[in-house]
């Protein structure tokens, strides 16, 4: 053969050995890898169900892009199971390859879509892995609904991934029938403990229920079935129309039985861990923006604080509302907030579920050099009304987004790291017209000051008597028509102090004059309406004019909480705060036992700002050594690191072994004495499945005596099918003496292997797990009476052809 022959005998070649490669991938994917028809209608089952589970998670996110992560990863995982299934791979193979799964697709599937890497490079095995860990607590502190950010689509993603493994492998097990629903009910259970308090729709649980029935309806057919050898669709059929009516019924109860129901959720017993305690009040900053005669380098009173377009003249804007009071300021804080809003700080996507209603403004907010300069005080976000929608648009856009806290009870949003000169951003809110008149009707319950007496005889004396509206007005005249209004400055700053702790109003009500500024009013006022039962807070804020906020527009007032708990009632400013200065003589000097003095009370101590922060009490509480028991350090923490989890596992063991023992007990007394055969017959099956032998087949009990390949399988077998067939019945006495010799063959099966081999067979829990075999079910009555006569029968007739054949 010439070499121009060999080349092209050659290059035909390669083609052919091409397609050799490519048909075995071929009849590798279409024969191996190719799911059944019983597997198609898991997989699809898995799904569904999957699908309407992270349904649930609606209420929690702004958009719909989350079902989309959650789906893919339901698709994702229900394939990565497959596979393993079908190439029998172990439960650390398959647990690899969802880790790997996991952080090489997680970047393009959630990443991507709050703008991260979708390259599985470190920074994004960084974010996949925080969000793994912490998504969780990061979406149960963020307020309802949150965007479709990176970090927080982790979430979604891990939950479909191993909803779709664990609902495809426990499917294709041999479990019994009850297991295949445990992982999309899990799944559904942990969305509802992940999402809102108020269920997303009643026809979420209505068609979760139907298909996870029909699909359990379509399983128990398919192994009686392949047990009876045929089928039975009718029965199939006439179910799902059962199904069909009860779920029209259902629809028609649900809607208004559950239309305003809420749930229990983590988000409701989750500390958000962020203390807002430590931030100053800005209330006590107050005299800042205030002219003085001899101003200081932090004076704001000229100086420009913000820029704000959208809304008109007059407008008032909040910049914080304090609705707890300490004995030193009036401050914020987390859960103080008597009604039915969430009074927490918590982070927030772009839009914001807020139920206060009002009328609609958009504005865009620019900060100014004096509002940023202040450190204690630019904290606090300037808004108007309850916000709606919130998107930062300045320089550091990305980093006030990711640290913006905002309280839906408080109307407050707050910025940790500050806010600085150039900072913008854009919001829309709903502006309540929230004016406190005669008719408004005023919240009656505790009220979050702390229960003390401090200017409650005042409060009692000039409230006098009448509804709760007449009686703050008679507050705010006494406080308008006998006090001067005074800021400090110049020679007045040496007889009216800033703050408003108790000392300093003490001096204020009880002086010879009533003499300060907005901060000794707003502080009194607040303080004397929660002492007449009437929820307050103190607000701080200033009045927009020609769209720009000086210092010397900033003011304080109080709001009042209405009876639903949710609106807040302005109480102006005029009503209590006088404009008059105080007279130029000098007033008396004050008596040391004036009427209507209260000693101050000290100042209780403040609770914790979150689950690991501890009071004052409870650090005083503890013995020196950290331990209730007075045992060295070391040896209390042996013992709590080391004898918990001993106890724990010990208590498990235990339980274990009950249950074992509570289940062996009930076969061997069950009362009907066949039963107890049949029992002892599980057994011996259990005991195969907790020492790790194969599963046997559904067949009859000595085939499964020789896939047992156990000498004693099958005697034990014969003993069990001579019960049930046989002619004679069973007694008590002869099922005591099948069953002692069942414990002392089994104790010798068992015996056979090391301590550690015993130990593990006593402990483990397949036998729990695994499905019962068919062949191992008791016979019905009337099918064992049948099955005794035919096998009289037979032996009769086999005793007169023998007779016949010897004659």
């Amino acid at each position: 053969m010439s070499r121009r022959d060999r080349s092209e005998s050659g290059s035909r070649s390669e083609p052919r050995s091409t397609m050799s490669t490519a048909t075995r991938a071929r009849i590798l994917l279409t024969q191996t890898l190719r799911p059944s028809r019983t597997e198609i209608i898991d997989l699809g089952a898995v799904f569904v169900l999957g699908l309407l589970a992270l349904w649930g998670l609606r209420s929690s996110w702004s958009g719909w892009w989350f079902l989309v992560v959650g789906g893919l990863g339901l698709v994702l995982g229900e394939f990565i199971a497959h596979v393993t299934n079908r190439l029998r791979q172990a439960a650390p193979v398959l647990a690899l390859l969802v880790v790997v799964v996991f952080f090489l697709l997680g970047g393009p599937v959630a990443l991507s879509v709050g703008g991260g890497s979708a390259l599985p490079v470190p920074a994004t095995i960084k974010d996949l892995a925080d969000g793994l860990i912490h998504g969780w607590k990061d979406l149960l502190t963020t307020l309802p609904p949150v965007d479709n950010s990176g970090s927080l689509l982790v979430v979604p993603w891990v939950l479909g991934l191993v909803g779709g493994v664990l609902g495809v492998r426990i499917a294709a097990s041999r479990l019994r029938i009850g297991w295949v629903a445990v992982p999309p009910l899990a799944l559904l259970v942990a969305v509802i403990l992940l999402g809102a308090d108020h269920p997303v729709s009643w026809a979420q649980g209505v068609a979760f229920g139907l298909v996870l029935v029909v699909w359990l309806a379509i399983r128990a057919e398919r192994d009686v079935a392949s047990a009876l050898g045929r089928g039975t669709w009718m029965r199939i059929l006439l179910g799902g129309a059962m199904l069909g009516v009860g779920a029209v019924a259902a629809v028609a109860i649900a809607g208004p039985v559950a239309g305003g129901t809420t749930r229990e959720v983590l988000r409701d017993h989750v500390v958000p861990p962020f203390d807002i305690g430590k931030y100053p009040s800005p209330l006590a900053g107050f005299r800042q923006f205030t002219k003085q005669k001899v101003p200081t380098a932090v004076n704001a009173h000229d100086k420009l604080l913000l820029t704000i377009g959208g809304v008109p003249d007059g407008t008032m804007v909040r910049f914080a509302s304090l609705d707890r009071y300490d004995g030193t300021v009036w401050g914020a804080s987390n859960g103080s907030s008597p009604g039915g809003v969430d009074s927490t700080f918590q982070h927030v996507g772009r839009s914001i579920d807020d139920p206060i209603g009002g009328s609609r403004v958009r504005a865009t907010v620019r900060i100014g050099p004096g509002y940023a300069a202040r450190t204690a005080f630019g904290v606090w976000l300037p808004v108007v009304g309850a916000l709606r929608s919130l998107e930062f648009t300045g320089p550091d856009a990305t980093d006030d987004a990711r640290g913006f806290r905002y309280n839906l009870a408080a109307e407050t949003g707050v910025i940790p790291q500050g806010l600085r000169p150039g900072d913008t951003y854009t919001f829309s809110a709903a502006v309540p017209a929230a004016r406190l008149t005669a008719r408004s009707q005023l919240y009656s319950g505790s009220v979050p000051v702390e229960a003390d007496t401090t200017f409650a005889q005042q409060a009692t004396a000039w409230a006098g008597a009448g509804s709760a509206y007449q009686r703050l007005g008679e507050i705010a005249t006494h406080l308008r028509t006998e006090g001067y209004y005074s800021d400090g400055d110049g020679a007045d700053a040496l007889l009216y102090h800033p703050g408003h702790n108790v000392q300093r109003l003490d001096e204020f009500l009880n002086g010879s004059r009533i003499v300060g500024d907005d901060e000794q009013y707003a502080a009194a006022m607040a303080l004397l309406a929660n002492r007449i039962g009437v929820p307050a807070r103190v607000v701080l804020g200033a009045t927009v004019e020609h769209g720009k906020v000086y210092g010397r527009d900033v003011r304080a007032w109080v709001e009042l909480l209405g009876s639903d708990g949710r609106t807040w009632y302005t109480f102006d400013r005029d009503r209590f705060t006088p404009t008059d200065p105080p007279p130029k003589t000098s007033p008396p000097q004050p008596q040391n036992n004036r009427k209507g003095v209260v000693v101050p009370p000290p100042a209780p101590a403040p609770p914790p700002s979150s689950l690991t922060d501890p009071t004052d009490t409870d650090l005083h509480a503890k013995p020196a050594n950290g331990n209730p028991l007075g045992l060295p350090a070391w040896l209390w923490k042996v013992l709590v690191w080391g004898g918990i989890p001993i106890l724990v596992v010990g208590a498990v063991c235990l339980l274990i072994l009950a249950a074992k023992a509570w289940r062996r007990r009930r076969r061997r007394r069950h009362p009907r004495v066949l039963s107890r055969y049949l029992g002892g017959w599980r057994e011996v099956l259990d005991r195969a499945a907790d020492m790790g032998l194969p599963p046997v087949s559904q067949s009859t009990r000595r085939e499964q005596a020789r896939e047992l390949a156990w000498a004693p399988a099958g005697p034990l077998a014969a003993v069990v099918d001579r019960q049930v067939f046989g002619p004679e019945d069973a007694t008590a006495e002869a099922a005591e003496v099948y069953w002692r010799e069942l414990e002392r063959e089994l104790g010798e099966w068992s015996a056979g292997g090391s301590r550690w081999k015993r130990i593990r067979i006593a402990l483990s829990l397949r036998s729990f797990l695994r499905r019962t075999p068919i062949a191992s079910l008791q016979l019905p009555d009337r099918a064992r009476e049948r099955a005794r006569r035919i096998t009289t029968r037979a032996r009769a007739g086999i005793g007169r052809r023998d007779e016949e054949g010897a004659t």
